[in-house]
């Protein structure tokens, strides 16, 4: 299987979709276990971001959005902060007698 490339994550952008205040070695320590490996975006150490690298038996998380799943799962969707989505609903009205 050929290797793929690193998975850009943008920190403030996984902080924005969570609503958490994530650091960059919060949202990279957890992903380790599971397989992925990461490392300082452009192997710059101050950069925030990450280049995560998505194991081979993960064909389902290719992009930021699935690495942004991965990082909300390992913190305990419980865990996030705010309410959730409202679902609207209609009460069902009474069979007939």
């Amino acid at each position: 299987m050929p290797d793929r490339s690193p998975v850009r994550v943008r920190t403030d952008r996984v902080n924005a979709l969570l609503g958490t205040d994530l650091s960059r070695d919060e949202m990279a320590d957890p992903l380790e276990p599971i397989g992925f490996t990461s490392e300082p975006a452009h192997g710059d150490p101050s950069s925030a971001d990450l280049d995560v690298a998505v194991p081979c038996f993960r064909p389902d998380s290719a992009t930021e959005i699935d690495v942004v799943e991965e990082v909300a799962r390992m913190q305990g969707t419980g865990a996030l902060p705010g309410p959730s989505p409202a679902r609207p609903y209609r009460v069902a009205d009474p069979l007939p007698a």
